[in-house]
């Protein structure tokens, strides 16, 4: 691949070819909130991406690229959403802004520590891949520093089945676990299945089970309980983050103006 640039711009990131200068991608980022299953009030927002190509004059399919590319570039999306987290003054408001990243990225004490020095706030870090890393003891202990400073580092698109994201429970301290909305569509009519599993979970997450993919009430009201947050369409869809940032620094305005 031909080496890249990094262009921050107020809506997210454009990368280019530094040889013909074309758009490789544009990410879009986005904000999708998670709330609490008890009252509906956010708990946090994900930060999602929108990308398009100049390439294939078309949207990007967002887990097909990032499949697809190296550590390095993973990284540096990853500091450049840090980075616009900060200027968006978005650490210091009263929601948690989570990110997604690769197991792998961890074991590197040196990225975890630009992570680190690029945070003026706490943030979550959501853990979507483990096949390229292994439960080493530098990889631990680099996690265990990013909570000691605050943050939060959760475990996203569990599956029973994934034994590589087994491996991990009671290994890594898990903040959070997310369930993935996939196993949530084939347990629809299985009530017990699904707490059995929020149960069994709940033992290796330090704060709560996240659910995935809630796109009616009929799925909402399955939930209703302390520890348990709710992700999907039925609280809305992914927006823009600059237009979220807006809405959440208005509504944090008037809780504010609420105590006097």
């Amino acid at each position: 691949m031909d080496k890249l640039s990094y262009e921050e711009v107020p809506g997210g990131l454009l990368i280019r070819s530094t040889l013909t200068n074309q758009l490789v991608v544009q990410f879009e980022y986005l904000l999708q909130q998670i709330v609490s299953s008890k009252n509906g009030s956010p708990m946090a927002y994900e930060m999602l991406s929108r990308l398009s190509s100049d390439l294939e004059d078309q949207c990007v399919d967002c887990e097909s690229f990032f499949s697809n590319i190296d550590e390095k570039l993973i990284k540096n999306v990853f500091i450049s959403q840090l980075r616009w987290i900060s200027d968006h003054n978005c650490a210091n408001s009263l929601d948690l802004i989570s990110l997604n990243l690769t197991l792998s990225c961890l074991c590197d004490e040196q990225f975890v520590n630009q992570i680190i020095c690029e945070t003026h706030g706490p943030i979550a870090i959501e853990i979507n891949e483990f096949e390229r890393a292994t439960l080493t003891t530098e990889l631990i202990n680099n996690i265990r520093m990013l909570q000691r400073f605050g943050h939060q580092v959760w475990l996203d698109d569990y599956l029973p089945h994934c034994q590589s994201a087994n491996d991990t429970l009671g290994v890594i301290d898990w903040d959070m676990i997310k369930i993935d909305k996939t196993y949530l569509y084939t347990s629809d009519n299985d009530s017990v299945r699904m707490q059995l599993l929020i149960k069994y979970l709940h033992k290796y997450s330090g704060q709560g089970i996240i659910i995935e993919g809630i796109e009616t009430n009929m799925q909402r009201a399955q939930f209703k309980r302390e520890g348990i947050y709710l992700q999907g369409f039925y609280f809305g869809y992914p927006q823009s983050a600059l237009r979220s940032t807006h809405a959440i620094s208005n509504r944090q305005k008037s809780l504010v103006d609420g105590f006097h």
